[in-house]
C-alpha cells in the first residue's frame, strides 16, 4: 500500500507490474540475461512484494546461472550488497517465505563457506525438513562445509560431520572425499600412537579416536565405497602421513610422482609408499602383508544375478516408455522380455565349455566410440 501511494500506482497497475516482473524473470532466466535479472530483482524488492515460490525459483536459477559470468568491477558491485551476494539473498528470501530446498540451502551454505563460517554453514543443514536423516541433502551440499573444516584444521567438527554424512542416504563418497578427510587427520598427527586423540571421536564410535585403530576404522569404511584411488590421492595421503609423523621432506610436493619402492621395511618404519605387488602371491614387498581377495560367496552371486534381472526389466520398460513418448516403434513389449534375455545369456555362460572369460567387450560402446552414432564396422574390426 505504501509503495502504491508513493508511486501513484493503482492496485491493478501494481498487479500488472508484478506480472511483468515475473515474465521478465522467465525471459532472462531462459536467455541468461544476468544483469537485467538483477535489475528486475531490485525492482521487486523495491515494490515490497511477496512473489510465488515458482517465481523465486526462476529468479534464483537465472541469477545463480549468470553469477560467475559477470566479472568486471561494476558487476561485482551489483552482485555484492552489504556483504551478501544476490544468489544468497534470493535463496534466503525464498527460505523465509517457503520451506527450504536442497538448492537454496546449497547456495546459502556456499556463501557462508566463502566467508569462512563453517559453523554457521553447518547450522543451515538443520533447516532441511528431513535433514535429521539427511534424506534430501546430497554430497554437494555437505562437501563445502567438510572441506572448510579440514582447511581450518577443525578435526573434531570434520569427523562429526563426516559421520553424519555417512548416514545420509543422498551422500555417496568417492576416493577424493575420503582422501581429504584421512590426509587431514594424518597431517595433524592423530594417527600417531602418542596422539591425544580426537575430541568427541569415541562418542562417534571410534575406540580409540587416534592411532592405528582409528586409521583401520576409517580405511574399513572407505573400503565399503571405494575399490581404488588415483595416484594424486595416494600421493596426497603419503605426504600427509610423512608430515604427521615428522618425516616431511622439503623437496617433495603433491605434484611430485610417487617413487616405486620395493625394499623390505624395518620393523618400526612408517610405510606409505608405492609398491609393485606380486601378481601370484598378492604380497606387499615392503610389509609382507597379503592383500585380501575380494570375492562373492554363493549367496552374494545369487543376489547380484537377481538384481541384474530386475534392473533389466525395469530399465527396458522405461526405455519403451521413452520410445512411445517420441512416437517411435517398440520392438518387444512383452512383460519380462529383458529378464528372459538376461537368463538365456546366463545359461549360455554356465553351459559353455573351455576356459572362463577374463574380459568382456561391450559391442554397443565399441560401435558408438569416436563416432557419435552406432557404427557396426567398429564391432567387426
Amino acid at each position: 500500500a505504501k509503495f502504491c501511494q508513493a508511486s501513484a500506482l493503482t492496485s491493478n497497475q501494481y498487479k500488472l507490474t508484478m506480472r511483468l516482473l515475473c515474465y521478465v524473470g522467465n525471459y532472462c532466466a531462459k536467455n541468461q540475461e544476468g544483469l537485467a535479472l538483477r535489475v528486475a530483482w531490485e525492482k521487486m524488492k523495491e515494490m515490497g512484494c511477496a512473489p510465488r515460490e515458482n517465481v523465486l525459483s526462476t529468479y534464483l536459477y537465472g541469477i545463480a546461472l549468470a553469477d560467475g559470468e559477470l566479472v568486471d568491477d561494476k558487476d561485482e558491485e551489483i552482485n555484492d550488497i552489504d556483504g551478501i551476494d544476490l544468489p544468497e539473498e534470493v535463496a534466503t528470501f525464498h527460505d523465509t517465505l517457503f520451506s527450504p530446498t536442497e538448492k537454496t540451502l546449497t547456495l546459502r551454505i556456499k556463501a557462508l563457506v566463502q566467508k569462512g563460517d563453517a559453523k554457521g554453514a553447518e547450522r543451515l543443514l538443520e533447516m532441511m525438513p528431513s535433514s535429521r536423516d539427511g534424506g534430501d541433502l546430497r554430497l554437494r551440499t555437505y562437501l563445502p562445509v567438510l572441506e572448510l573444516y579440514c582447511q581450518q584444521r577443525d578435526i573434531p567438527s570434520a569427523l562429526r560431520l563426516y559421520k553424519r554424512m555417512r548416514h545420509a542416504p543422498g551422500v555417496h563418497f568417492n576416493a577424493e572425499n575420503y582422501s581429504l578427510l584421512i590426509s587431514t587427520i594424518a597431517e595433524n598427527g592423530f594417527f600417531r600412537s602418542d596422539s591425544d586423540g580426537i575430541a568427541g571421536g569415541e562418542e562417534l564410535g571410534y575406540h580409540p579416536a587416534m592411532g592405528a585403530q582409528l586409521l583401520a576404522a576409517l580405511v574399513s569404511e572407505m573400503a565399503e565405497d571405494v575399490l581404488e584411488i588415483a595416484s594424486s590421492c595416494a600421493n596426497r595421503l603419503r605426504l600427509a602421513f610423512r608430515k604427521g609423523f615428522g618425516i616431511e621432506s622439503a623437496t617433495e610436493s603433491s605434484s611430485c610422482e610417487m617413487p616405486l619402492i620395493n625394499e623390505s621395511a624395518s620393523p618400526e618404519e612408517l610405510v606409505v609408499d608405492r609398491v609393485a605387488v606380486d601378481i601370484e602371491t598378492a604380497e606387499c614387498p615392503r610389509t609382507e602383508a597379503i592383500l585380501r581377495l575380494i570375492a562373492l560367496d554363493k549367496k552374494q552371486r545369487s543376489q547380484l544375478h537377481d538384481t541384474l534381472v530386475e534392473m533389466a526389466d525395469s530399465q527396458y520398460e522405461e526405455y519403451n516408455e521413452k520410445l512411445k513418448q517420441r512416437k517411435q516403434n517398440v520392438e518387444k513389449e512383452d512383460a519380462g522380455y529383458a529378464a528372459s534375455q538376461i537368463r538365456k545369456f546366463a545359461e549360455w555362460i554356465d553351459g559353455r565349455e573351455g576356459e572362463p572369460f577374463t574380459a568382456i567387450v561391450d559391442g554397443a560402446n565399441v560401435a558408438f566410440f569416436g563416432r557419435g552414432l552406432i557404427d557396426y564396422q567398429h564391432v567387426k574390426i
